[in-house]
């Protein structure tokens, strides 16, 4: 069967569907507003009104450049008939349905229920152009009606809920997740950590969900309730049952509730009578059939039958509406920013926007090095744990156990996230993973799995409360055994690059990198150059080249160090400037490595890298006799990975000195070595070299093959100055073979990374790639400008 209808979906988030196809995002997010415009507004517009409709602050030409490059973008996404353009307008041409447009005729319509059921949040979260704006308050307020109409035609059940004092953002998806499982099962919690909106959310489900429990729903807060027993008697209070000295509340609560119709007790901050508080709220359940309870908790209440949900904080699109509502100012580009550093827990987020008249939003964020002075409030609405964000955490700390708060505050030594034997090495405690659960379960910390490993990590607000648990001594030993352990598993992860396990091991030395920052900041000299000597081929694999750079200098500069350790972390610093095209740097470094090196490895590998300088130089009788030293040495240690990176490397410049039978023996050689050693790395740096020698030679096709591999390769271990190079040599062999828009997208592609990246001397090879491309379609004026200007640079 072929789909020719696309669904629009504007309300809740942005989507495309047809068929088994699924469009959620775009490059841009231009790209996205503009198609919910057009299917808005489905008549034909002039492009210049669409230019000054997305980009008004840019001028015209930049303004129809980006129009036009965002065109393009789409028809390469959806097809080329799905946009209807002409030299001046341009109209949407596929055929579609929208939900924002069903939700309008069925408001029209008086199909009330039907209009309920279509609109699943608000218009295009995380949008906020002007006319998404004014277009999302039209239909929240058409939203709004919907809900009377919808309310008035159900019977009123009894609903005490505390009125809300403002307005509820976000939470569509999680207030539809908890109804669904109050509908499968008779008690659910909703878990998290203080301050998340676990309460805000409870009450938000029930009044959005109050005509399923015609027998009632009652809020009973919790807040002040210290002991277990006091449970009941507090739920009958609400229930405004009498106080009778001779009457048990659990039988007057059971007789009051107990009927055909179903009902919902929401009880509020149920974690500090937890856990003799949880099994008389299960004899309670058991005792009345059409109860169903809904618990907000900072720990779980380990009852049969319970079902919990943990509470996420707000989303970005969310945070930025909380905040501006609460500042009751408009979003400016940095509000974003200040929301990601909240974290997006509301509490955080409000008690910010607290402060919207007094500090900037760029003088927010840099108090907010230290959280809890700027994040507190003395207003009287809220409850004493919820007026500070400090007090709203030591009301968690407070309900741990001795032991439990030794080993919460020792977590504040991580930075990003930890595992289970990043823990088990650097706490002293026996029962880490016990532990770690039990932190998890009370909201403390949270789980996260990440290619197939569970990640640990703490919010910001929570680290840097536990931090201060410490005396200055027991924190320097803290952060003496966190270097230790990420220096042997940083060079751990070092041996794995040259192994078919490169691209774990990349991503597992990512996963760390805060971690790795943390310890760089804060151990001594001779702990940095440790660690920097560990970590340099990570920062050059995955573009890390500025901060790796930074962090080497640095270390070389406060230690007084030499031998191997100082020579590995010169060498490192010599490849990042390398890539960068700082050729005077990485020349001195190599030479400085070489000099003081005493392992013969070290300074073979230092020869090596000294002689890719060389070659770029254009040095090439150098650079090959330094390549075969270098060879040499690694052939007589049994160095396999060496060896077959030196092959490659004279492969490289045999190629530039016109040897192209020499060069194609070299690196088929070290191919061989590579895939029999399983070094991926290496393998995809000599597939490249080897194409290029067929690319040379005429043989396009092999070429293709071979740089398609490489790029293949580069990609999963997210190698981004490899991959830059394979889309390059991609576009210079699709110039030669006349595939001339293939060209331009794939240099198009290398430019912007190599921009991102800061590589230097690759941005001059991209000018070069476009000359030759110029030149190829028949545009010399052009060619010739864009050479002059990579000589001249």
């Amino acid at each position: 069967m072929i789909f020719t209808t696309w669904r629009v979906e504007l309300l809740g988030g942005f989507c495309l569907k047809r068929g088994d196809e699924s469009v959620t995002h775009f490059r841009t997010r231009k790209a996205a507003a503009l198609i919910a415009f057009l299917i808005l507004h489905p008549q034909r517009h002039s492009r210049d009104a669409l230019s000054d409709l997305l980009w008004p602050d840019a001028d015209f030409d930049d303004a129809r450049a980006s129009f036009r490059g965002t065109l393009s973008h789409i028809r390469k996404a959806l097809g080329t008939d799905f946009l209807q353009t002409t030299r001046d307008t341009v109209g949407i041409a596929a055929p579609f349905t929208c939900d924002a447009t069903d939700f309008e005729r069925a408001v029209n319509a008086k199909r009330w229920k039907d209009a309920g059921q279509l609109y699943r949040g608000e218009l295009l979260p995380g949008f906020w152009d002007d006319w998404v704006l004014a277009e999302r308050q039209r239909l929240e307020t058409l939203f709004d009606t919907v809900q009377q109409k919808i309310d008035h035609t159900r019977p009123v059940p009894h609903v005490f809920l505390p009125e809300e004092p403002n307005h509820f953002f976000g939470r569509e998806e999680e207030i539809g997740q908890t109804a669904t499982l109050l509908g499968e099962h008779r008690l659910v919690t909703l878990l998290g950590p203080g301050g998340v909106g676990k309460t805000r959310l409870s009450i938000a489900t029930a009044r959005r969900h109050a005509a399923l429990y015609p027998g009632g729903i009652w809020f009973v807060s919790l807040s002040d309730v210290r002991e277990a027993e006091r449970l009941l008697p507090t739920v009958r209070d609400v229930l405004g049952l009498p106080r009778d000295a001779k009457a048990d509340p659990g039988d007057q609560i059971a007789d009051r509730l107990s009927g055909e119709s179903p009902c919902l007790l929401i009880l509020d901050n149920f974690e500090q009578i937890t856990p003799l508080g949880a099994p008389i709220l299960a004899s309670l359940i058991a005792r009345v059939a059409n109860l169903t309870c809904l618990v907000t908790s900072r720990r779980r209440l380990g009852l049969p039958g319970e079902r919990q949900a943990a509470v996420a904080p707000l989303g970005e699109a969310a945070s930025v509406a909380l905040f501006c509502d609460r500042a009751q100012t408009a979003a400016v580009a940095e509000t974003a920013d200040l929301c990601r550093d909240l974290e997006g827990i509301p509490l955080s987020i409000e008690l910010c926007a607290a402060r919207a008249g007094v500090f900037t939003i760029a003088e927010m964020r840099a108090q907010l090095t230290n959280p809890f002075t700027l994040l507190s409030s003395s207003d009287s609405d809220k409850s004493s744990r919820h007026r500070s964000l400090f007090a709203a955490i030591q009301w968690s700390y407070g309900l741990l156990t001795t032991e439990q708060r030794q080993f919460f505050a020792r977590l504040s030594a991580f930075r990003g996230g930890w595992t289970l034997e990043a823990a088990e090495s650097i706490c002293e405690e026996r029962s880490v993973a016990e532990y770690l659960s039990q932190l998890r379960e009370r909201s403390l910390l949270v789980a996260e799995e990440t290619e197939g490993r569970i990640r640990f990590r703490l919010l910001e607000s929570l680290r840097s409360f536990a931090q201060g648990l410490f005396t200055p001594d027991e924190r320097a030993e803290l952060h003496k055994r966190h270097l230790e352990y990420y220096l042997s598993f940083a060079k751990e992860c070092h041996t794995r690059l040259d192994s078919v396990d490169t691209a774990q091991a990349l991503d597992r030395l990512e996963a760390d990198h805060d971690n790795f920052r943390a310890a760089l900041d804060r151990s001594d000299s001779e702990g940095k150059l440790r660690l920097v000597a560990q970590l340099w081929k990570f920062w050059e694999i995955r573009g890390h080249f500025s901060e790796g750079r930074q962090r080497i200098a640095a270390a070389l500069a406060v230690s007084s160090g030499g031998g191997d350790t100082r020579a590995q972390a010169l060498s490192g610093l010599g490849a990042l400037a390398y890539a960068q095209g700082d050729h005077e740097t990485a020349l001195s470094a190599q030479e400085e490595a070489i000099g003081i090196a005493r392992d013969g490895s070290v300074a073979a590998k230092a020869r090596n890298n000294r002689a890719l300088i060389l070659l770029r130089l254009g040095r090439l009788t150098e650079a090959e006799q330094s390549f075969a030293d270098a060879r040499d040495f690694f052939v007589a240690a049994g160095n396999r990975v060496g060896e077959s990176a030196t092959l490659s490397n004279l492969g490289i410049v045999r190629r530039r000195l016109g040897d192209f039978e020499g060069a194609r023996s070299a690196l088929e050689a070290a191919i061989r070595l590579d895939r029999d050693v399983g070094n991926q790395q290496s393998l995809a740096f000599a597939l490249n070299g080897l194409a290029l020698v067929e690319a040379r030679s005429g043989q396009f096709d092999e070429a293709e093959r071979h740089f398609t591999e490489s790029l293949a390769i580069k990609r999963a271990l997210n190698d981004r100055a490899g991959i830059v190079s394979a889309l390059a040599n991609l576009g210079t062999l699709a110039t030669e073979q006349s595939k001339f828009a293939l060209a331009m997208s794939l240099q198009s592609e290398a430019l912007v990374l190599r921009i991102e990246l800061g590589l230097q001397h690759g941005i001059l090879e991209s000018l070069g790639g476009f000359s030759l491309l110029a030149s190829a379609t028949g545009e010399p004026i052009r060619a010739a400008t864009l050479l002059g200007a990579q000589v001249a640079l």
